[in-house]
């Protein structure tokens, strides 16, 4: 219905670039993406669209659910016209979707601040702190490593987002405890070589988030 509605104009989409295909709708996960103009008809239209939906598949639109997110040049009373016309309201920027937020925004430390905080609560488990080793490195490599690897394949993290985590991990590599300090006889950069060349494998974050993203661009080719 949508593609079709998007090829005859009667829901036209929108382009986020000069020459880049016109999309009204993405599905994702279980969930779907709808993008249309603030135009009052047209949203008329796309309701008209979801309503045939509705009857012919049996599946409703949950409008607890259904959140709207409007670009900086809506003004404030055509946002709360269109809120109204849906019963939906609109999404907050540091809301998380999936675990992630769905408005990145100018300030991407903001954004992804969770992370780093996720990585610290995991790392200060009274169990991890009694760990030879050998089992910080497994905990390092499978948790601290593994928390912030979904995101990195989405987005450019911060770079001092990425020096926070790597500068958690090495303190507790070393033992490190509350104000505590302890020596650290290795720089980071050398850990994170292979244990071929007498490193322990550990992952330099800003060339594996480079890595992770360029993958995903080599799917797209």
């Amino acid at each position: 219905l949508l593609k079709e509605a998007e090829r005859s104009r009667y829901v036209p989409g929108i382009q986020i670039c000069s020459g880049a295909p016109k999309l009204n709708h993405l599905p994702f996960v279980d969930d779907s993406l709808i993008f249309c103009t603030t135009d009052v008809d047209t949203n008329a239209k796309l309701q008209t669209l979801l309503n045939q939906y509705e009857v012919a598949s049996r599946q409703q639109l949950n409008k607890e659910k259904t959140s709207i997110v409007f670009s900086a040049n809506v003004d404030m009373g055509k946002r709360q016209t269109i809120m109204n016309l849906w019963s939906s309201s609109q999404v907050q920027q540091y809301e998380k979707y999936l675990g992630f937020p769905p408005l990145v925004g100018m300030s991407r430390s903001s954004a992804f601040a969770d992370i780093k905080h996720r990585v610290w609560l995991k790392l200060q488990g009274w169990k991890g702190n009694m760990l030879s080793q050998g089992g910080r490195e497994i905990r390092l490599k499978a948790i601290a490593l593994g928390i912030p690897s979904y995101a990195m394949s989405c987005f450019k993290l911060p770079s001092k987002l990425c020096t926070g985590i790597e500068s958690m991990m090495a303190r507790y590599w070393w033992g490190q405890k509350n104000a505590k300090k302890k020596v650290h006889w290795i720089s980071w950069k050398k850990m994170c070589q292979s244990k071929s060349v007498a490193g322990m494998g550990f992952k330099d974050l800003e060339t594996f988030n480079m890595a992770m993203l360029a993958k995903q661009a080599w799917r797209l080719l």
